[in-house]
């Protein structure tokens, strides 16, 4: 015999319990002579039917929302990679100038300022505006901005690139460049914070 699958033991179950509802003990000994009501499975079967198409619209709309939060991160993920390369293109080629912002030259928080304004997003021309402008996270992504401190405030900013690497616009060489995080800054040194300017509609 093929075994019930779960809709039909739902239908028994159902219809059992409403059979129990509407008869006497004395019919209820004898099984055999009684009759399945044909309201009785309609409506049973009516309401199974509801509940299996909001079953399948709650897992439609769950799918729905998560094909969503995927899309949303994949455009963020773009959006970071195209702030890192757009940084990169200036690396050697553009001279630290002190308060300035634009590709003729810069200071630090005039390079990210720069950058950033590229993609539609005006941060302010100061380190420690810029740091209060996203959310810390110790999860630093490639996008981020990093802000450095050592005792005064904060000195210095550059753009995170990934695997440890920042690209800057600093006075120590007089250019934009990449260097590696704790080679150049020193965790005794320098207090790090990594800003997320991205997420979450900040940008």
């Amino acid at each position: 015999m093929k075994p019930l699958n779960s809709r039909e033991k739902a239908v028994g179950l159902f219809i059992s319990l409403a059979m129990m509802m509407n008869i006497g003990p004395a019919q209820a000994t004898e099984p055999e002579q009684l009759a399945i009501p044909t309201s009785t499975a309609s409506s049973s079967n009516g309401l199974l039917d509801q509940m299996e198409q909001t079953a399948i619209q709650d897992e439609l709309q769950r799918q729905q929302s998560s094909l969503i939060k995927q899309m949303e991160r994949a455009k963020e993920t773009e959006l970071r990679l195209q702030i890192v390369a757009k940084a990169l293109t200036y690396v050697g080629q553009v001279r630290y100038v002190l308060t300035g912002s634009t590709p003729s030259g810069w200071d630090c928080s005039g390079f990210t300022r720069y950058v950033f304004g590229t993609f539609g997003h005006e941060l302010e021309h100061s380190a420690g505006k810029q740091k209060r402008s996203g959310f810390k996270t110790g999860m630093p992504q490639p996008g981020d901005l990093v802000a450095f401190e050592r005792g005064r405030g904060v000195e210095h900013i550059g753009i995170y690139v990934g695997d440890g690497m920042l690209v800057e616009s600093t006075i120590e060489t007089g250019t934009t460049r990449v260097v590696k995080i704790k080679d150049s800054y020193p965790a005794d040194r320098w207090n790090l914070t990594y800003i997320n300017v991205i997420t979450d509609g900040i940008l």
